[in-house]
């Protein structure tokens, strides 16, 4: 059970961050920090992967967020 955050360049796919939290909860907060260090004008996909249940279910969210050098 849990989650994954991760930030991935759109462009190259490029992991730029990733942090996986192991709780169990029918909704989940999530805050994490990451320091951009891209040097030009960049779309990053956030991508939250929740596991629901412990057959591997799993339930993706994807949003894709404009990150300015």
């Amino acid at each position: 059970s849990g989650y994954t955050v991760s930030a991935i360049n759109a462009s190259t796919h490029e992991v730029l961050f990733t942090t996986s939290y192991n709780v169990k909860s029918g909704a989940y907060n999530f805050h994490g920090h990451w320091i951009n260090s891209l040097y030009d004008t960049t779309i990053v996909t956030v991508r939250v992967e929740a596991l629901k249940n412990a057959n591997g279910d799993k339930e993706v969210n994807e949003r894709n967020v404009v990150c300015l050098p």
